[in-house]
């Protein structure tokens, strides 16, 4: 997915208008700001895997702060979306 969002931000420009799966009608910026929080959560959960974390802790930390008020009202909620991210990187 991150590669994927790479890619899309380099064939567009500021004027484009980016049509989500969910949500509202975005831009680059918005796109721009998911991609980062895609990659922090990802090297947050990662790091708690390497400390041995559980979910819980996971759940606990602030690992996704830069990004809650943003992102943190959408379908998919704070603690399903980090419990997929652990699942995926487990595996």
């Amino acid at each position: 997915m991150v590669k994927g969002l790479e890619k899309a931000l380099s064939m567009i420009d500021e004027n484009t208008k980016v049509i989500p799966g969910h949500g509202n009608l975005s831009n680059k910026e918005e796109l721009s700001h998911y991609l980062q929080m895609l990659k922090d959560a990802k090297s947050g959960t990662e790091k708690f895997i390497k400390e041995g974390k559980s979910l819980a802790e996971l759940l606990d930390s602030d690992v996704l702060k830069n990004h809650e008020q943003r992102f943190g009202q959408g379908f998919l909620k704070r603690e399903k979306f980090l419990s997929i991210i652990l699942e995926g990187l487990k595996q």
